[in-house]
């Protein structure tokens, strides 16, 4: 059990390291597509070798489900990369990041994983925490919005 929290902890580390990269690549113009091409250049061989070092490369039809999950990955990581070209990643990260819960929800509509209690209360305060994001956003737009037209009117 704690194993298996140390890797989950440490995918929440690289993948808050990963999205700064996405951040800093958005900054410099870097397109989405280009972005992920090369990210698939390093990700593809990686996984390959780590395959075949362990011996476990296994061709089965049953592969074509990292494919379709492949499609949409890229998608959700285009679009992503996309949003923050202009966005805050303060902002655009955890919402990415609150996937989770349309995962959850598929679990249980889909998959008939049950519905505990602190499932369920983990979901609404997720979702709370999606509605203080979007807070926070209307804010700020809107307080950016009276200081462009602040400086206008001294223009």
């Amino acid at each position: 059990e704690s194993a298996n929290l140390a890797c989950a902890l440490g995918a929440m580390v690289a993948y808050g390291l990963a999205d700064i990269v996405y951040k800093r690549a958005a900054m410099a113009g870097v397109r989405p597509h280009h972005f992920l091409m090369c990210q698939a250049w390093v990700f593809a061989p990686t996984m390959l070798g780590y395959a075949l070092a362990r011996g476990q490369l296994h061709v089965v039809p049953a592969a074509a489900w990292g494919a379709a999950a492949g499609g949409f990955v890229f998608i959700g990581f285009s679009q992503f990369v996309k949003s923050l070209r202009a966005g805050a990643i303060s902002v655009n990260a955890p919402i990415f990041r609150l996937s989770f819960t349309l995962t959850a929800a598929l679990a249980v509509g889909v998959l008939g994983e049950p519905l505990g209690a602190f499932k369920l209360a983990g979901l609404a305060l997720a979702l709370l925490a999606m509605g203080g994001i979007a807070l926070t956003m209307r804010s700020s737009e809107s307080q950016t919005r009276s200081d462009s037209d602040g400086i206008a009117w001294l223009g």
